[in-house]
């Protein structure tokens, strides 16, 4: 049994409905104009604001962890190739 009213979300409730890490709801939600109240540790983020958050979110750059197996640098280098192993 949950001690989130109906009317109210979690973090974790957010990231996963809109399918974004948590990290980033609860950066937005800290962010916003709005004091949110708390049930212990765990933000209860009004279900009236998950429209404001997926907006936040849309303009928000993903975190550079999302693409790990991708290479960016700003020197514009390209990582070394794996060695092949039949030589």
């Amino acid at each position: 049994m949950s001690c989130v009213p109906a009317s109210h979300l979690t973090v974790g409730d957010v990231a996963r409905q809109l399918n974004v890490p948590g990290w980033r709801v609860r950066r937005i939600v800290d962010q916003l104009d709005v004091d949110i109240p708390r049930a212990g540790r765990y933000r209860l983020i009004p279900r009236t604001l998950l429209d404001r958050i997926e907006q936040e979110l849309d303009g928000i750059a993903p975190s550079p962890r999302a693409n790990i197996g991708e290479h960016r640098s700003p020197c514009g280098c390209t990582p070394p190739t794996a060695k092949s192993t039949s030589e």
